[in-house]
């Protein structure tokens, strides 16, 4: 028994640092990524950065889109963990 827990907080140590690797703080990188689009969309409209500009916005929409779902699975167990209070 004492080995099950053992492999099981290296399996939680594991895919924390996984995850914060992999992922990092999607709040922190949606500010960064939203204050580098304005930034942009702030220089003048005769440089040609439109190919910047689409890979932002296409990161943009993918961390956003990471987040909902997380949110959704967050809001699904929470659901599961108290039930229905009616």
């Amino acid at each position: 028994m004492f080995q099950l827990v053992n492999r099981m907080r290296e399996c939680r140590e594991g895919l924390k640092s996984w995850s914060k690797e992999c992922f990092g703080n999607t709040k922190i990188q949606i500010a960064r990524l939203k204050r580098e689009l304005a930034n942009l969309q702030s220089l003048p409209a005769l440089t040609d950065n439109s190919d910047l500009h689409n890979q932002i916005q296409s990161q943009l929409e993918e961390l956003l889109a990471r987040e909902e779902m997380y949110l959704h699975q967050r809001s699904r167990v929470r659901w599961l963990n108290y039930g229905d209070k009616n």
